[in-house]
């Protein structure tokens, strides 16, 4: 008689999905751009990180988190408002863009883990 092969736990595919749907999937168009125009626009990224950080910061369970990405929002906000209105960028602006984005996404990625893998909080509940 055979055994069936194990699927992934529950809580991993949580983990797994919340990853990929919603710390990566934002990413797309960033992706996107790159892949067509060979670069990502100074507007784009400050936009985007603008919106990454509230995003994420809005779905996390840290106050200190979510007090910090409202901070780096509002300063990629700043950001980009000043090169669509044709002002000087912000030096390294877009270094710091890239940094964040990773520091933000590496922190939430842990908290995720405690929430889906450690509590086995579901990501989606499909009832």
């Amino acid at each position: 008689m055979s055994s069936r092969i194990s699927g992934v736990p529950e809580h991993w595919q949580d983990y797994f999905l919340c990853i990929l749907l919603h710390m990566l999937f934002p990413f797309f168009p960033i992706f996107l751009e790159k892949l067509l125009a060979g670069t990502v626009a100074n507007t784009s990224l400050m936009l985007f990180s603008a919106m990454y950080a509230l995003s994420i910061g809005l779905s996390s369970y840290s106050k200190l988190l979510f007090g910090i990405t409202i901070i780096i929002s509002l300063f990629f906000s700043v950001a980009y408002g000043v090169l669509v209105s044709g002002g000087k960028a912000i030096p390294d602006a877009d270094f710091y863009a890239y940094i964040s984005l990773i520091v933000i996404f590496v922190i939430h990625m842990l908290e995720r883990y405690n929430r889906h893998v450690v509590d086995r909080t579901p990501f989606w509940e499909f009832a």
